[in-house]
């Protein structure tokens, strides 16, 4: 088998080298997917919620607090948790659902039972954007750190190539 490489002659392989680098090159491109998927499913919710500024606090009281079946045939092995709490803002009744920037309702559902009074973070400029814990925590930037790892090392073998 011929490998052309550019700036080089062609050159004869063996059909165990020409596995070897398929097998090198497939290596690569995982790290690399892996790298940029797990960067953005980590990142990505926390990016969305930087813009706002939630530095006001008001007392708010949990509605709902539960896990309920997924529907469909996942159904049975999965559940999804709602949660939602209902908060007063300048006279006008808001209803509310984030916990915190990555998500993880499911530890709210957990942690507040329906009825229970929280504190919750609102955005003063627009009423309607709250939040239990805004910020991030280590926990959050776990996959993204990872990720990014994974990314170095793909971009590494990429240049020592």
């Amino acid at each position: 088998m011929y490998f052309l490489q550019p700036g080089k002659r062609a050159d004869r392989r063996t059909p165990t080298e020409g596995r070897r680098l398929l097998f090198q090159y497939a290596a690569v491109a995982c790290l690399l997917v892996l790298g940029v998927s797990a960067v953005f499913r980590g990142a990505a919710p926390i990016l969305i919620h930087m813009p706002f500024n939630y530095t006001e606090s008001v007392r708010a009281q949990v509605v709902d607090s539960r896990f309920e079946p997924v529907a469909g045939w996942q159904g049975f092995f999965r559940s999804r948790a709602v949660f939602r709490y209902r908060y007063l803002q300048h006279g006008e009744l808001f209803l509310g659902s984030a916990y915190r920037p990555s998500g993880k309702r499911a530890e709210a559902v957990r942690r507040y039972l329906p009825g229970a009074v929280i504190d919750v973070f609102v955005d003063p400029d627009h009423p309607t954007r709250a939040m239990v814990h805004p910020g991030t925590t280590a926990r959050d930037l776990v996959a993204p750190g990872i990720g990014s790892i994974l990314l170095v090392l793909g971009f590494a073998l990429v240049a020592r190539r």
